[in-house]
């Protein structure tokens, strides 16, 4: 189980992680653009840039991950960070279950699914307001 630290932006993503990157070092393992979604991008033309998906790794074993929210789901300063679980090594009911229990008493802000760069992966809120974002995978995606 990996627990990380996931940073959400209104279209700065890009320059926030540069700007990481030029303190922490290191060099960025994942960086993609909405533009180069696999499938399912309704992205406006104008949001095609933005920044789904960014990892920088600081330290041994951890990263710093982000991405730049939509219009329709923006962030506000100081609520714009969320803690990222990766779970490859449990059981797929137990993964389940793990999401049920964080989001009860709180909010589903993305239904528990199959995505295509994860078997199941999901987002809520719990009853303390923390933002997570569960992700199961065991298949390689991206």
């Amino acid at each position: 189980m990996e627990l990380e630290p996931y940073l959400m932006f209104n279209g700065n993503c890009e320059e926030a992680f540069t700007f990481y990157k030029s303190v922490l070092g290191g060099d960025f393992t994942s960086f993609i653009r909405y533009n180069e979604m696999v499938e399912g991008n309704l992205m406006p033309e104008e949001e095609q840039d933005k920044i789904l998906f960014i990892a920088l790794p600081v330290g041994e074993g951890a990263r710093l991950m982000g991405n730049d929210t939509t219009e329709e789901l923006p962030v506000q300063r100081g609520q714009n960070m969320a803690l990222s679980i990766s779970l490859d090594s449990l059981e797929e009911d137990k993964v389940k279950l793990i999401f049920e229990q964080l989001s009860e008493g709180g909010e589903v802000l993305m239904p528990f699914q199959k995505t295509y760069w994860a078997d199941w992966y999901g987002m809520c809120r719990d009853k303390f307001g923390v933002q997570w974002r569960i992700n199961y995978r065991v298949t390689e995606y991206i």
